[in-house]
């Protein structure tokens, strides 16, 4: 069966290509070459983004931040993107990786995860501090310290930004800091209630919507 032959990536680059050259139906590109119609749009999506180089075999799981766990989860509850359209724009490994993060949301799991994601991300003040001069000095390219630190180019510029307008103190991590009540005012106490309402009634309607969308999954619909 063709879910068990291993291509190479160039036969892959070579389906994409004749697939668009052909302009014929994906279901009868697929009966005629004997490939998956899921893999079609794995292989296509990923040469758009990285070329060859991006249908190599993965030898180790891509580590993704916590931002593209969140908002691609988010945005395809939206109902507004399908599936494929998600993995083409968060540049996921494949659908099967959007599937899992689904399957999290609206559980326990799903705040453990988040907080698994952020914690990998963590990184120390002077850490941020060093990345940022070598961006800001041109020692290195965001491309090359971002790879080589396991964060995203937007980081690194963010964190710059931040240190050129307040410098370091800009770069303290602030994350799970919360003020105590007692130490808010009767303005700031309210605003945190209606968020936290705000914050109910989304995961409610998320929760609705996530139904909705598990059932579709479940009948093959993405």
């Amino acid at each position: 069966m063709s879910n068990k032959v291993k291509f190479t990536p160039e036969q892959k680059m070579f389906f994409v290509l004749k697939f668009r050259e052909l302009k014929i139906s994906l279901a009868e590109f697929c009966r005629l070459y004997n490939v998956e119609r899921t893999a079609i749009h794995r292989w296509s999506i990923k040469y758009d983004n990285e070329g060859l180089e991006g249908l190599k075999e993965i030898k180790k799981p891509t580590k993704y931040p916590s931002h593209v766990l969140i908002n691609s989860v988010k945005d395809y509850l939206t109902g507004n993107f399908s599936m494929l359209q998600i993995v083409k724009i968060y540049n996921l490994s494949g659908d099967a990786v959007l599937r899992t993060w689904l399957k999290w949301y609206n559980t326990p799991k799903w705040n453990i995860k988040v907080g698994e994601f952020m914690a990998r991300e963590k990184i120390s003040k002077d850490k941020k501090i060093q990345l940022v001069l070598q961006y800001i000095n041109k020692e290195k390219s965001a491309k090359e310290i971002a790879t080589n630190n396991d964060i995203t180019e937007g980081q690194l510029r963010d964190w710059a930004r931040k240190y050129k307008i307040h410098g370091d103190n800009a770069l303290d991590d602030k994350r799970g800091i919360r003020k105590d009540q007692s130490d808010l005012s009767q303005e700031e106490i309210l605003k945190r209630k209606n968020k936290e309402l705000e914050e109910k009634n989304r995961r409610l309607e998320a929760e609705l919507l996530l139904i909705k969308k598990l059932k579709e999954l479940e009948g093959g619909v993405i």
